[in-house]
């Protein structure tokens, strides 16, 4: 029976520097050999929120950052959003640092390889600590940092994250159901707050949620042997979460704020979807894992046909018999659950969810597998390894019968490793054939993973629409929106223009109201498929229509220009100037009222503020005359920053400033260093009453949440650093 290692046994710094630079070396070939492959496929739309979602968003981000400014609002996409409210973006998450060092698009590509490399390394120091040996940590760090599920969270900042930290959950869980005790608190807490920070809430709900099980179901075990109590194993993990959204609570505060004004919170979770499929059903998800289709999209389950091979011997894990079945069975029970109710699944847990943690469970009885048949025993007990090793070439038999020509060379080597493995007495004999197992689970994962759509920065140039330049500089800073499938490809316009349109946007209440109406769907999406309706654009400022060739745009009564890039743009002449002043105010109750009197009215936004009822009292509004708007007051606009505008203007009397960008109260405003009442006008933009005579307005950004949650999560993480300090000195 094997003996427990101690600290240093299990964390040797010469053998896990040398599986660390395996995984640096593997991961970047792994992301072009899966991503980068040739395309047989011009259109990707599996993998097209990358182009048009995060590459503008993160750089917008991230560049700020590199400018000494923490970026809170995005004035690019819909009318202005919220950045810190979006938990995808990650500005806090650790992994996301190597966006500040890489540019767009070429660091989508060191992040993916470095979440990778993390990935497996971190699974390496989780393989150790169940005491299995190095080389068996290493196969079960392949399995799981070069899974389907991985090959699906390449494209997704968020997803190659949490993977990152999945594993780190899992060890500081595992340590604390065994020994409860202060540190352990303190590592899950900060494993728990990384998962958080990476912004895909979805899996941080399942891997917490799995983590209270099995530290319950450990715990109770543990508790006859080591006298650990269940109760405060328990209620130590329930102060690790408080402890997790404290050290989180800069980006968890602002998500939480801006998921009470969502017309769906769920889009929240469900707008992070892995590149990859769930198989329809039993009967398929058995040939996805036993070979999958190297055309299709990566297979979530798929953990490699190596590691299902080796999955066999870890039962016969005697000391460990109570954990490894705790791992097969969650990650068995969460595959099965996924692929068999996944259209049951409540629309705040996506299926994919859960797949993310079954397959770090899967990989640990991978590692243990692997260890078991690599550990060979000569004392009492020998037997149980000859029966490991027959099961072992009993999987071996099986995937031979039952798949592909593929598979069936796979497992036929895997059984001659395996009987020499058997056979052989030297160490460094057994640790070259455990690195030739290794080497073909990588092989196998690898080949299993690639697939025909590619990545969407590899498309070939007729993706591109070129814009000319002439045309950039006549439109700069107007409002703009794409139409049809022009979206996909428009990106040279994404710096000179702001886009009224905004893939994967967060919609308030307010907002979703507004986009079904100028999109004519059911569900706003921020894209739009046909011209849209003139007025509310107008009312947005959306000054110029670019749209593909193809697209009819005949019925409509704006002269379109075609361009020799493949597209048209029409100019529509009702969009009203960015900030403009009116003296003309009607009273609408909600949204809806808004956008009816917008579309109704004779004259339009440009002569009227159509003002939320709420404001009736403000004495400012009441000076405010009927009197038709005078052509000599002036407005002209400068962007500071995202979050800071200033607008200078000229009234001839006392009137509303409008500008046409989106109202939150989170925003204020001096009129001439004076506070002044921002009113929500014309159902989704901003309103200030202004004096006669010349003004300086300022808006600010300041989301409350933001700076409440920065203070909690700094003040968190000094307790922590003192606590450390006053331990080691203790």
């Amino acid at each position: 029976m094997e003996s427990p290692l101690n600290s240093e046994e299990k964390f040797g710094l010469f053998p896990l520097a040398a599986l660390a630079v395996i995984f640096v070396i593997a991961a970047p070939v792994f992301w072009q050999e899966v991503e980068l492959r040739p395309s047989t496929v011009t259109y990707s739309p599996e993998n097209e929120d990358l182009h048009r979602f995060y590459t503008p968003v993160y750089r917008q981000a991230y560049e700020a950052l590199r400018g000494g400014r923490i970026p809170l609002w995005d004035a690019t996409r819909l009318c202005g959003t919220t950045l810190i409210g979006d938990p995808r973006v990650g500005i806090f998450q650790p992994m996301n640092l190597v966006f500040l060092l890489a540019p767009f698009p070429e660091g989508f590509a060191v992040h993916a390889f470095t979440c990778l490399a993390a990935a497996g390394i971190a699974f390496v120091l989780f393989g150790r600590s169940m005491g299995v040996g190095f080389i068996a940590a290493l196969f079960g760090g392949l399995c799981f940092a070069f899974s389907g599920a991985a090959a699906g969270a390449m494209s997704r900042p968020p997803l190659a994250a949490a993977m990152v930290w999945i594993p780190m959950v899992m060890w500081s869980t595992r340590e604390h159901a065994d020994h409860p005790r202060a540190a352990s608190i303190v590592f899950m807490g900060l494993a728990l707050a990384g998962l958080l920070l990476s912004g895909a809430l979805a899996v941080f709900a399942a891997t917490a949620s799995l983590a209270t099980v099995y530290i319950l179901l450990v715990s109770a075990t543990a508790s006859r042997k080591n006298s650990v109590s269940m109760f405060g194993a328990l209620g130590g993990y329930v102060a690790a979460i408080a402890l997790s959204g404290c050290i989180a609570a800069v980006q968890l505060l602002p998500v939480l704020w801006t998921a009470i004004h969502l017309d769906d919170p769920a889009t929240l979770v469900q707008t992070v979807i892995p590149a990859g499929t769930l198989p329809g059903g039993l009967r398929e998800a058995a040939a996805q894992i036993v070979a999958p289709e190297p055309a299709s999209l990566p297979v979530l389950i798929h953990i490699g046909i190596i590691g299902l091979i080796v999955l066999p011997a870890a039962l016969l894990q005697r000391r460990r018999l109570t954990e490894v079945l705790l791992y097969l069975i969650a990650a068995v029970g969460l595959i099965l659950v996924g692929v068999l109710f996944a259209p049951k699944f409540p629309r705040a847990l996506p299926p994919y969810a859960i797949v993310y943690p079954a397959m770090g469970y899967l990989a640990a009885g991978c590692a243990l597998g692997a260890d078991r048949i690599m550990r060979k025993r000569t004392g009492p007990g020998r037997e149980w390894y000859w029966l490991s090793v027959g099961l072992v070439l009993c999987a071996c038999v099986g995937v031979f019968v039952v798949g592909s020509t593929l598979t069936r060379g796979y497992a036929t080597v895997a059984a001659g490793v395996v009987i020499v493995l058997l056979m052989a007495r030297a160490n460094a004999i057994r640790v070259v054939l455990g690195l030739v197992l290794c080497g073909l689970a990588w092989t196998n994962l690898v080949t299993s993973s690639r697939n025909v759509f590619g990545h969407p920065f590899s498309a070939n140039a007729s993706d591109q629409v070129l814009v000319d330049h002439e045309t950039i500089s006549g439109l700069e800073g107007s409002r703009s929106v794409m139409v049809g499938d022009l979206r996909d490809g428009f990106g040279p316009l994404n710096n000179a223009l702001r886009r009224a349109d905004g893939f994967g946007g967060l919609f308030t209440r307010e907002e979703a109201a507004w986009w079904r109406a100028l999109s004519a769907t059911d569900s706003p999406s921020g894209t739009i498929d046909h011209i849209p309706d003139l007025a509310l654009l107008g009312a947005m400022g959306g000054r110029t229509i670019f749209a593909g060739q193809d697209l009819d745009a005949s019925e409509t009564n704006i002269s379109w220009v075609t361009a020799g890039g493949g597209y048209q743009y029409a100019t529509n002449n009702a969009a009203i100037p960015r900030a403009h002043w009116v003296t003309q105010v009607e009273w609408v109750d909600t949204i809806d009222d808004a956008i009816a009197s917008i579309r109704e009215h004779d004259v339009g936004v440009a002569s009227v503020a159509f003002v939320d009822s709420r404001y009736r009292t403000l004495d400012e509004v009441a000076g405010i005359s009927d009197a038709e708007a005078s052509m000599n007051a002036t407005a002209s606009v400068e962007d500071r920053s995202p979050e800071h505008v200033v607008v200078t203007l000229r009234t001839p009397t006392r009137g509303v400033l409008v500008l046409s960008d989106s109202y939150s109260q989170d925003w204020q405003a001096e009129v001439d260093g004076a506070p002044a009442t921002i009113m929500r006008v014309n159902g989704l933009f901003r309103g200030l009453v202004i004096p006669e005579g010349d003004h300086v307005v300022e808006f600010r950004y300041r989301p409350w949440a933001f700076y409440a949650g920065g203070i909690v999560s700094i003040a968190t993480l000094a307790l922590l650093a003192l606590w450390g300090v006053i331990r080691l000195f203790r």
